[in-house]
């Protein structure tokens, strides 16, 4: 592809990585595979044309820095592929009445919540891929107090790690 490396940055943001998106959101990609991935876009991004290859200046986790800090604000596949799977797991414990929910809380966690919930034995890739990713979503979630008759003071995380809370 012969063109200018505005025009590599487009195609790679809208399209490249845009495809990636729905898998990446209900399955966990191997770590091999996503850095395979990073690869393929970073060879794109240096090349010169189809047929030659180009001089590779900066590594690809520079390239995804934002461009504030000198990056070109790639994303980090690895990185975005569990915020995905998070953002699948937030749904399921706040929106109950989705059909997505109720068909993984009848299958996984009907007599608890999804935050109590365990793997089971033969779960899907699916509940393997979210479950995987539950642990980052636990060390960012805390309680706004209301009523507070869900609250545990002994098992409940106060405050966020990084301020000084549990693990």
């Amino acid at each position: 592809m012969k063109g200018l490396q505005g025009e590599k940055e487009i195609f790679i943001k809208a399209v490249l990585q845009a495809l990636l998106t729905y898998s990446m959101s209900c399955f966990l990609l191997p770590k091999t595979l996503c850095h395979d991935l990073e690869q393929i876009l970073n060879r794109f991004w240096w090349q010169k044309s189809a047929n030659r290859r180009g001089m590779h200046w900066s590594r690809w986790a520079n390239l995804c820095k934002p461009k504030d800090r000198g990056g070109m604000g790639f994303r980090d596949l690895c990185k975005f592929n569990i915020a995905l799977l998070v953002k699948q797991g937030w749904h399921f414990s706040v929106k109950s009445n989705t059909l997505a929910t109720h068909i993984f809380k009848s299958k996984y966690y009907h007599n608890t919540t999804c935050w109590n919930a365990q793997l089971g034995t033969d779960p899907s890739y699916v509940w393997r891929s979210i479950f995987a990713a539950r642990k980052l979503m636990e060390d960012g979630v805390g309680w706004s107090v209301g009523f507070a008759m869900n609250i545990s003071i002994w098992r409940d995380s106060w405050l966020p790690s990084w301020v000084g809370g549990r693990k």
